[in-house]
């Protein structure tokens, strides 16, 4: 379905540089703030340079919508496919994207890969979720537990697991001796 790109690294290197320069709300690597607007130019960047125009091109018409949410606790990003009519959504979850990376914070995984600071976590998370619409806009469902997801994934970004290892708020409130 899509190429091996022969080192995912440089393409997310120069995706987190663009970013950096022209992002409405990521004004560095621990960015305090991030709308739809930041997650769209992270599409575009991904798609042209990781998909080399695909996804935009599969995607016709249909619309592609994107938004933060602070409800989400347990999953850093989702990606919707909704119809009729036919539209899809990528949301990443600010609750646990600015929970993480404070001093003192243990290492956290997104994808199997070690992310450094926010922003890394920020495209490891979209990269997942960018294969999610691939796999929706082909195939009409995905699964990243499955073989050909993770295919996918490591072939374009490198990514070893579907699984995230981030301090949740839960884990939080468990260091603060509070337990549900």
């Amino acid at each position: 379905m899509f190429a091996q790109r022969p080192d995912p690294s440089m393409d997310r290197a120069a995706v987190r540089a663009y970013l950096l320069a022209h992002a409405p709300n990521i004004d560095g690597p621990a960015f305090t703030q991030i709308g739809a607007a930041d997650l769209r130019m992270l599409f575009e960047q991904y798609d042209a340079r990781s998909f080399d125009g695909v996804l935009r091109r599969s995607l016709g018409g249909t619309p592609l919508s994107f938004r933060v949410s602070r409800r989400m606790t347990n999953s850093l990003g989702l990606t919707y496919r909704y119809s009729p009519p036919l539209r899809f959504e990528i949301v990443v979850s600010t609750t646990l994207l600015f929970g993480n990376f404070d001093p003192g914070d243990r290492p956290v995984l997104v994808c199997g890969l070690p992310a450094a600071d926010r922003l890394e976590a920020l495209q490891l998370v979209f990269e997942h979720e960018l294969v999610h619409l691939a796999e929706l806009v082909a195939f009409g469902h995905s699964d990243c537990a499955a073989d050909r997801y993770a295919g996918i994934a490591h072939g374009l970004f490198g990514h070893r697991e579907h699984q995230h290892r981030l301090i949740t708020p839960r884990e939080r409130a468990a260091e603060q001796g509070l337990l549900v």
